[in-house]
């Protein structure tokens, strides 16, 4: 068994937290409890990002639970997971609470006596790690070097600044393409 008792992989959409949780679980012999609202439908597949049958190195629980239009709720969610959660220590293998639907996460986690850390994401919380990314990039320290990915995540992100000074990623026109940024902003505190 790991030294941990339960690991929680959050984060924003697309950055890396199933194929973190899978890598933790294959290191630590754990197995992935997934925290995310949509992937409790059967049927569901495609739109969640639910890791495919096939690409599942180690077992994925608290997914395709109940049936599109049936009624489910973090109330619900919470004895689901921690069913799951009880189940897995029984059996000495370590849940990898893994999800970006923080209600769910907060659900899995909280009524179990773990503390949940936010981080915000306005202004304040988030002027100083952006200000370090962009020292770093200033200084040539980062480097996306044309790597398609992250020149697509970045070229709809625009610095906005408060009338103290603070600064955060914003979207200039859409919704999309932000998420990978923010991850990293984030990462940096």
């Amino acid at each position: 068994m790991s030294a941990y008792q339960v690991i929680s992989v959050v984060g924003p959409t697309a950055s890396g937290k199933s194929s973190l949780a899978d890598a933790l679980c294959l290191r630590l012999g754990g197995e992935v409890v997934s925290a995310d609202s949509m992937q409790v439908y059967r049927g569901m597949d495609i739109g969640t990002a639910k890791t495919p049958v096939f690409e599942r190195r180690v077992p994925l629980h608290c997914i395709d639970l109940v049936d599109i239009g049936q009624p489910y709720s973090a109330a619900v969610f919470a004895q689901d997971s921690h069913a799951c959660i009880d189940g897995l220590l029984a059996r000495d293998v370590l849940p990898v609470v893994c999800g970006g639907t923080g209600l769910y996460v907060r659900a899995a986690l909280e009524d179990m006596g773990f503390t949940m850390v936010p981080f915000g994401q306005g202004f304040k919380d988030m002027s100083p790690p952006s200000k370090e990314l962009f020292k770093l990039l200033m200084e040539g320290n980062i480097i996306h070097g044309g790597n398609p990915v992250l020149k697509w995540m970045a070229s709809n992100v625009v610095m906005r600044q408060d009338p103290a000074g603070n600064i955060k990623p914003d979207k200039e026109k859409s919704v999309e393409k932000i998420d990978g940024i923010v991850a990293s902003i984030m990462a940096l505190d």
